[in-house]
């Protein structure tokens, strides 16, 4: 029987890519099979980790990004690139100014590491893994807004992120790696209830291969309201010895839903506070705001009463 993370009662989607882009050969299985070849020569995929994993500094752990990766290069001076996950359940106008806050922050920390004189600039790479059964209409690089500039946009810095869209990706090409394919597989289909009963059975065998991110799909399922008969009937098939594990995941988000209410509450609040405050919010702020868990939101509640910009109430404490 496996046993349930403490922290699997959260928000549907909280931690499960940063989780499975943690694991040892997923970063590197995921570069494999998204990054172009013309790119991946330049790097050794088999070297990519988690930064915190590489690097005892906690200045990139703090990211709100999903997922930040360092891979070795092989032929550009610099000797690590860096990889910026995200993962995105809707579309997200605000996406390409997100991403593109998180790479320059990755290339001050790498300056700040190695020192500032003649260093090499450290190539950046951003994915988005999005999971919808919309289709994405944001824009994925700046060129896409500057509309048909055509060869004059050669000479326009270019800031842009991969779409991985996994709705649009056949089942069995999903991923070649157990874990991957089968996080990727019940995002595919958790918010297409139309699938459920055809496609849960095909998810619980997955599992039965992915052991190391099964409680979380369990709870991804659980979360979403997956008809619970049929639920525990797959896990009964498939893995008959988890379902005690699967009851006490049940039990840990039915612990969490009043809090989970509370913190939306508290992030309306502050949003609509800091609007008064100061003016309408960016896209990327209120996305900030509804990621962020209590404690942060209670800081910044606090910090919004004295403060005289966006910035001193978003300010990181110093230590």
């Amino acid at each position: 029987m496996t046993n349930a993370p403490s922290d699997i009662g959260g928000k549907p989607y909280d931690g499960i890519i940063k989780v499975l882009f943690n694991l040892p050969g997923v970063g590197a299985a995921f570069l494999a099979e998204h990054l172009d070849p013309k790119v991946a020569k330049h790097f050794k995929l088999e070297t990519t980790m988690p930064v915190q994993s590489r690097f005892t500094d906690t200045t990139l752990q703090q990211f709100e990004s999903d997922s930040v990766l360092s891979v070795e290069t092989t032929t550009i001076p610099p000797p690590l690139g860096y990889v910026d996950v995200e993962h995105q359940s809707s579309s997200f106008k605000g996406m390409l100014t997100k991403v593109l806050g998180y790479q320059t922050r990755i290339i001050e920390w790498h300056v700040e590491r190695e020192g500032d004189d003649g260093v090499p600039m450290p190539p950046v790479m951003a994915f988005v893994i999005y999971h919808n059964p919309s289709p994405w209409n944001a824009p994925r690089s700046a060129s896409e807004t500057w509309g048909n500039l055509g060869e004059d946009a050669s000479g326009f810095l270019n800031p842009g992120y991969r779409l991985v869209d996994i709705g649009r990706i056949e089942d069995d090409r999903l991923s070649r790696h157990p874990e991957i394919f089968a996080v990727f597989l019940a995002l595919k289909y958790v918010q297409r209830p139309e699938f459920h009963h055809a496609k849960l059975p095909k998810i619980m065998d997955a599992l039965v291969r992915a052991p190391l991110m099964r409680m979380r799909v369990f709870a991804l399922l659980t979360k979403y309201q997956v008809d619970r008969a049929l639920l525990m009937q797959e896990v009964r098939r498939a893995m008959p010895k988890e379902e005690e594990t699967m009851l006490t995941v049940e039990q840990q988000i039915k612990n969490t839903v009043e809090q989970q209410i509370k913190n939306e509450v508290m992030a309306q609040v502050v949003q609509r506070q800091l609007n008064r405050r100061f003016g309408s919010l960016s896209p990327a702020v209120q996305d900030r705001i509804s990621r962020a868990d209590n404690v942060r939101l209670e800081q910044w509640g606090d910090r919004l009463l004295f403060a005289s910009s966006l910035e001193e109430v978003f300010a990181e404490q110093q230590s």
